[in-house]
């Protein structure tokens, strides 16, 4: 059965002394995330074009990748590990799960400090929506939905008589 397994950690790690910090402590947090994460480069992740991606950060948002829940459940475990002797911890409540499949996505148990991740059928990452069944077709609604309304807005300006042809098209 082909099927891609996802994590998503949202602004994830948390400082175990406190859950604010300053701006010294985030840069602090964000090297021995860096560390840690090239540490477990190795860690089975999705092959892509024959290399290892058990990846992807973007600011505070981190998508761990694995091709099965196994190769997912040991990631986490992992980074939690590597994390814990740092002072930091994985927030379970921002943590998400979810299967891409073809078919019907299998129900998945993935655990972090003994409580079940929520295993979710979407979500979006650098503004692009992400389903379940990793087709586009939720997305294109979306961004057609966000330019009819764009459009909307703009319509008495761009269909106006009185508003010359070359300052509509600019």
């Amino acid at each position: 059965m082909f099927w891609k397994a996802l994590a998503v950690l949202r602004n994830s790690f948390l400082d175990k002394s406190s859950q604010k910090g300053s701006n010294e402590k985030n840069a602090g947090r964000k090297l021995i995330l860096e560390y840690i994460f090239r540490e477990i480069d190795d860690v089975p992740g999705l092959k892509v074009n024959g290399e290892n991606i058990n990846n992807l950060r973007y600011a505070d948002d981190t998508v761990l990748l694995a091709e099965s829940e196994n190769d997912l459940h040991n990631l986490v475990t992992i980074i939690e590990e590597k994390s814990e002797p740092y002072g930091l911890m994985m927030n379970t409540k921002k943590t998400k799960v979810m299967v891409i499949s073809k078919t019907e996505p299998p129900k998945v148990n993935i655990k972090m400090k003994e409580k079940c991740i929520e295993q979710i059928e979407q979500f979006k990452y650098l503004g692009q929506l992400i389903t379940t069944d990793a087709r586009s077709d939720d997305e294109i609604k979306s961004r057609i939905t966000i330019t009819k309304s764009a459009f909307t807005k703009l319509s008495h300006i761009l269909t106006s008589k009185r508003v010359g042809l070359l300052t509509r098209l600019e």
